[in-house]
Parts: structure tokens; C-alpha cells; sequence
């Protein structure tokens, strides 16, 4: 097996062995657990969900290599040497309904079952992503399920739940050259794609680095070119208004946070950020971001 192969390989067995564990110690509570606390408890990160994305850099082949399971997304930003200016480019693709390949493959691994996965919602039996972690009620065999909802009152199953699993946690993985110095990778949940296009992203990040060296962050400068075109996927209300892109934050990640939420739009960004639980999700996810400078001068 090639070199490059074999770590491809490692990562997806990776995922495969951790996503194992947490269905099977919940399956395994249903029969050892002594107490029903210590079964809740066990079952409990089988039965929550989660996307990953898992970012590899080898600096003397200069290859990136990033593992994607679910919609969180990866996007480099590297330099166009025509304008000097940085453009967009996907290290990874959503995992949800949408994407025409995940929708070919769900339904290829069901047949017969037609309602499985829904093109205008793009989910998977109510479920937003096609491949996560854990997500039990997707990946459990029928009796387990039964089972829960006979001991504990979960979800009871679904009508036509019948070939398991319909969500995977097998990661797509890509690899990508960085080649020259100054380029950048943003890894971010969806909290902040449901907000900004992968665009939009870029652009931020290039205030930012340009606000940095000049020595502006926080005097308001350095407002951004219109973008063309709008990413398809985001709803009227969740878009960004660029004219309230501001650089207000040392810190790229808080920058980027701060611009999802309203940047210099006062009243949007404490309304948005200030709604509490439960009904904070009306206005926003959570978001986890890192951003990665492949130099040493950022």
C-alpha cells in the first residue's frame, strides 16, 4: 500500500474504531449496568451525535491532508498571483442530503427504502447530516432501540426502520499541496457556514491579516469588495451583510465569530449572541473555528 494510502487508511480506521466504541459500551449498559444512572450514562454519547474534522500537515511534502464527517467545513484560502488577492477553495464537502453524492450513496445503501433520505431537506430520516459520530438512533439495531424505549423512554423507532445504519461515520478525505507561504486553512462547524458562504470566510480572514500588519484592528478600516455571486444553501435571514464587516478582534477566530453574528451591526450581534437556551438556536449553533497560517509571521 502506498505511503499516502496507508495514512488514509489509519484515519478511517480511526474514526470506524472510536465511532465502535461509543455505540457498543451503550449497547453493553443494557445488559451489565447495575443501576439505570450508570446505563444513562453510558448510553448517553451513543445516543448524542457529532461531526468531526481532523486537519494533517506534513511539512516536508508540503500536503495537507483533512478528514471531513459530516457538515463541518475545511477551506483554504491561498493567493491569486493574477490580483493578489485570496480566493476560496473547499477542502471538504457537507455531508447532508444536498450533496448529489451522499444522496446517491444513501439511497444505494438502502434499496427499496425511498423515503430514506430527503432531497428538499436534504435529511436522513429527520437527521440533517449523513455521516457523524455516534447517533444511535440511526445506527442501533431495531431490538436495541426497542429496548431503550421500553426502559428508558427514548425515541421510540421509526416507522420502516429496517436496515441500519443509515448514517456512517467513514470521513471523506482529501489531500491538498500548499505551495507557498501566507495561505490559510479555515476548519469551522456549521454554526458559522449556516451564516457566511466558505467566500465570505476568505474575505474576513484577509481583513484580518491586512488590519493586523497595518496596524488597524479596531479603527473600523479596511472594508471589503462586494462578492459577486451569494453561496446557495443559506436563507435570507442567516446571510451576512458585508457593509457590517468589521475588525474589531486580535484574535481570528473571536473576528470571524463576531462577523457571523453582526460585526458591526450592534443591535444584531448582542441580540443574536445574547438570546439564552433553548431558544438560542433560533438565532444561532455553536460554532467551534480554528484558522491555521502556514508561515511563521501571522
Amino acid at each position: 500500500m502506498p505511503p499516502f494510502a496507508a495514512v488514509d487508511a489509519a484515519i478511517m480506521a480511526s474514526f470506524q474504531q472510536l465511532d465502535d466504541e461509543i455505540l457498543k459500551d451503550g449497547i453493553d449498559a443494557l445488559k451489565s449496568a447495575k443501576t439505570t444512572t450508570e446505563a444513562l450514562s453510558r448510553l448517553a454519547p451513543g445516543y448524542a451525535g457529532s461531526c468531526a474534522l481532523l486537519s494533517m500537515f506534513d511539512p516536508s511534502a508540503k500536503l495537507l491532508r483533512v478528514a471531513c464527517t459530516g457538515d463541518s467545513r475545511a477551506v483554504l484560502g491561498c493567493r491569486d498571483p493574477r490580483t493578489g488577492r485570496y480566493i476560496a477553495t473547499a477542502l471538504s464537502t457537507d455531508q447532508t442530503g444536498f450533496d448529489e453524492a451522499e444522496l446517491a450513496r444513501v439511497r444505494a445503501a438502502h434499496p427499496g427504502e425511498p423515503d430514506v433520505i430527503d432531497p428538499k431537506t436534504g435529511r436522513t430520516l429527520g437527521l440533517a447530516i449523513t455521516r457523524a459520530f455516534g447517533d444511535g438512533l440511526w445506527k442501533w439495531p431495531l431490538e436495541v432501540l426497542q429496548e431503550c424505549h421500553h426502559k428508558f423512554v427514548y425515541r421510540s423507532p421509526r416507522p420502516g426502520y429496517k436496515t441500519p445504519p443509515y448514517v456512517i461515520v467513514e470521513p471523506v478525505v482529501t489531500t491538498r499541496e500548499i505551495r507557498e507561504e501566507g495561505e490559510f486553512v479555515i476548519m469551522a462547524s456549521d454554526g458559522l457556514w449556516e451564516h457566511m458562504s466558505s467566500e465570505q470566510a476568505v474575505k474576513l480572514v484577509e481583513m484580518w491579516m491586512i488590519a493586523r500588519q497595518n496596524g488597524t484592528i479596531g479603527k473600523g478600516v479596511g472594508k471589503p469588495q462586494p462578492l459577486p455571486t451569494v453561496a446557495k444553501g443559506l436563507h435570507d435571514e442567516q446571510k451576512v451583510s458585508e457593509e457590517n464587516f468589521v475588525v474589531e478582534d486580535e484574535n481570528v477566530a473571536t473576528h470571524l465569530v463576531r462577523n457571523a453574528f453582526g460585526g458591526g451591526d450592534l443591535d444584531t450581534l448582542c441580540g443574536t449572541t445574547g438570546i439564552q437556551a433553548p431558544r438560542s438556536r433560533i438565532g444561532r449553533d455553536d460554532i467551534t473555528i480554528q484558522v491555521i497560517f502556514f508561515e511563521d509571521k501571522v
